[in-house]
């Protein structure tokens, strides 16, 4: 038997906690998806990386990183969930070309930036053996805009990556190691004039490069038109 009131108390409290229970599941949706394009970024970097130890380094310097920079927006275009441009990336398949579906602005969310250390054949190779910090070394960062959609998740998590707690200590150290991977968030204008916020995310790899790829072919200019920026 259910007491006078009762009935009215369990409809304020469900509307006074749906909205909290909402909220944590919009700010959970997003924060799996930042986790998501975090580990991307890194296998961008990767990639890079992978690119920068087989083509010739004309093939990738320059503005945009040139292969090494397709690379990183070929692995990151599928989460680039793109609210700007009209441009998609296009990858080759067996009857001709595939547009990657919300990838219209996805070079302007990744840029790169690659460090070689190459060996020096007038040095010691044995000393360079022996040094492990001079092994000759590719290295690519990855720095990927990523967009949060996400109704009010996306508005926290900036929120939170712009104002990291002060007070804090414990709270303080763990911001500083998500501030590693997540370096600002922000809020921005797209072309049509909407607002959405945004985290830089930023990654690194680092492979080992025994050897200079100068010496490599060049791309054919027939490809050519897949390297932003080279040619």
């Amino acid at each position: 038997m259910k007491r006078r009131g009762e009935h009215g108390a369990i409809m304020l409290e469900t509307l006074m906690i749906l909205p909290v229970l909402l909220m944590l599941i919009f700010y959970l949706l997003q924060l799996v998806f930042v986790l998501l394009a975090k580990e991307m970024t890194y296998y961008a970097a990767y990639c890079g990386a992978r690119a920068a130890m087989v083509y010739n380094p004309a093939d990738y310097e320059g503005e945009g990183g040139g292969v090494v920079g397709e690379a990183a927006c070929s692995a990151l275009a599928w989460i680039s969930q793109s609210v700007e441009g009209s441009t998609p990336l296009k990858i080759p398949v067996t009857n001709g070309e595939y547009d990657i579906p919300r990838s219209e602005n996805i070079r302007n969310q990744v840029t790169v930036s690659i460090d070689e250390t190459l060996p020096d054949p007038a040095e010691d190779k044995t000393a360079n053996r022996e040094s492990p910090n001079e092994a000759p070394m590719v290295t690519v960062t990855v720095n990927f805009r990523c967009p949060l959609l996400i109704p009010v998740g996306g508005r926290i998590i900036a929120g939170f990556a712009r104002n990291p707690l002060k007070n804090d200590s414990r709270a303080k150290d763990t911001v500083s190691q998500f501030g590693d991977v997540i370096r600002q968030g922000a809020e921005t204008e797209d072309e049509r004039g909407w607002f959405y916020n945004y985290l830089n995310i930023q990654e690194t790899c680092s492979l080992g490069k025994p050897y200079n790829t100068a010496t490599f072919p060049r791309v054919p200019d027939d490809d050519a038109h897949i390297l932003r920026g080279t040619r």
